[in-house]
């Protein structure tokens, strides 16, 4: 289950923005900000760039618990 509050939190301690995060994963911000608010699915490859940016650890914390 998707955590977006941590999601947003980790963000905030990273001082990564939508912007930087958006062009990580490759996507538009609108695109981004929906999944940010459970309107859409994260996909494998997105969640794996999420991992190599925030670690392992937070990726699972922000999306499996």
């Amino acid at each position: 289950m998707f955590n977006p509050n941590k999601l947003k939190a980790e963000m905030l301690i990273k001082g990564e923005t939508c912007d930087t995060l958006a062009k990580a994963l490759n996507i538009n911000k609108s695109t981004l900000s929906r999944k940010m608010n459970n309107k859409s699915e994260w996909t494998l490859s997105e969640i794996q760039v999420f991992c190599e940016l925030f670690g392992a650890e937070k990726t699972t914390e922000i999306f499996l618990l």
